[in-house]
């Protein structure tokens, strides 16, 4: 837990630096007491059809149907087309284009997430995240995606909200064996808490709105416990 963030993989001294600047983050232990400060409903599906709004983050299940990378003056950028029953959608990214481009597979189905933006009476999505949907499997619902606060200079150096969330999901499984519990069994069994272990694997990674309710309530009583007590 007291194990410096330099030696988890991924971050190294130049990031580790970073976050010790930046989010005071300087050992495991505080990755994994650095919560989400709120969370993205991913149990919803819309179809094309149904994209009205320019400041909501929409989720669809549709197919890869056209991809191309188009050279511009700097770089290059890649525009790509996702169908429905329903419609037709311009996906584009203007970083990381032949990369990105390399990935995806036309003809195939995808978990796509973004938030639209509407040009001439018409929405696209711009950079959405895509996930290759495995065949003969249903969407996963119910899914809590955490946002973790992030700094711009942090960002730069790949460690945004999605970049934190990847540290957090390595951290946990090699620190969770030494969560002990700090409340007193009697206060936990009469309040009926959860136990610290599970509230702080749910903080970050709740599989339901009452999972995450019941690890806040947890972890906010706990602070309010040893307030009170000293």
């Amino acid at each position: 837990m007291d194990s410096s963030i330099v030696y988890l993989k991924g971050v190294g001294p130049s990031r580790g630096e970073l976050l010790m600047a930046e989010l005071g983050i300087r050992t495991y232990r505080d990755l994994l007491h650095h919560f989400p400060f709120r969370y993205i409903d991913r149990s919803q599906f819309h179809k094309i059809r149904d994209i009205r709004d320019e400041n909501t983050l929409v989720q669809l299940q549709a197919t890869l149907v056209e991809k191309k990378v188009i050279a511009q003056k700097r770089g290059s950028r890649l525009e790509a087309y996702i169908s429905d029953e329903t419609g037709r959608l311009k996906l584009t990214w203007f970083q990381g284009a032949k990369w990105i481009g390399a990935q995806l597979q036309v003809g195939k189905e995808y978990l796509i997430f973004g938030k639209p933006t509407r040009f001439k009476g018409t929405y696209s999505i711009n950079h959405p995240e895509m996930q290759l949907m495995e065949e003969g499997k249903a969407p996963i619902l119910g899914v809590l995606q955490p946002v973790y606060n992030s700094t711009e200079k942090l960002t730069r150096k790949g460690l945004d909200t999605k970049g934190i969330e990847r540290l957090i999901k390595q951290v946990i499984p090699e620190v969770i064996m030494e969560v002990h519990e700090t409340l007193p069994a009697e206060v936990i069994e009469d309040l009926r808490l959860i136990p610290r272990k599970e509230a702080l694997q749910h903080i970050h990674f709740p599989k339901s709105i009452d999972d995450m309710k019941r690890a806040q309530f947890r972890l906010k009583f706990e602070e309010l416990f040893y307030k009170w007590l000293f």
